[in-house]
């Protein structure tokens, strides 16, 4: 998938899945559940002991597939090995934006905390600049602000966002956002996070149709 398409698929669907262990279900199952219910943007966390299994389990899939929590340059190396289409740093790790934009040529997402390291992703042409932790930052207000002084930043806010609220992030500025365990977290089984993800997908449709 090149970068356009990435940024097509992105833009159509506003919702980053992301998934990590919660230690209740199978890592996969959770993807698999959350596709089923239209959340077509899926994130594997890298500290998930069998991650790359995962992403070539799901790579067959119709979806746009993605590595998370990447530190180094042999994850990057690995993912995509593995079959994922972007990356996706908490941090800005220079060794795996020097590797995914030169060897790899891997649409990168940059994690980003503060304005000036916001910046500084921007400067360095990235995919999107992923800000987290969004909620412990100040939520929808930070990102809002982040928008006000430099309206040219392409922002995901990531982590503690709501099914509930998710759409407020959209509404201030931010290009999409990333849900994690609010998707899947206290579920009583897989039935019930494919509704989740069936009504987070409907309120992205009504979002997205309401701002024609």
């Amino acid at each position: 998938m090149t970068k356009e398409q990435v940024l097509e698929h992105i833009n159509k669907n506003r919702v980053f899945s992301v998934i990590r262990d919660d230690g209740t279900f199978a890592p996969y199952d959770v993807a698999r559940a959350l596709i089923d219910g239209g959340l077509t943007t899926i994130e594997i966390s890298m500290d998930i002991p069998n991650a790359i299994e995962i992403i070539e389990k799901l790579q067959p899939e119709n979806i746009l597939l993605g590595a998370c929590s990447v530190i180094t340059a042999q994850q990057v190396q690995q993912a995509i090995q593995a079959g994922a289409q972007f990356i996706d740093t908490p941090v800005m790790e220079m060794s795996v934006i020097k590797f995914s934009k030169g060897d790899a040529k891997v649409p990168l997402i940059i994690g980003a905390s503060t304005a000036n390291e916001a910046y500084e992703s921007w400067k360095l042409n990235t995919l999107y600049t992923k800000i987290f932790p969004t909620k412990a930052m100040g939520g929808v207000k930070y990102i809002a602000y982040m928008m006000r002084i430099m309206p040219f930043l392409r922002l995901i806010a990531s982590s503690g966002i709501s099914t509930k609220d998710f759409t407020e992030y959209l509404e201030v500025g931010a290009v999409a956002v990333g849900l994690g365990r609010k998707l899947y977290a206290d579920a009583a089984n897989f039935q019930e996070i494919t509704m989740r993800a069936k009504a987070v997908k409907t309120k992205l449709e009504i979002y997205l149709e309401s701002t024609k």
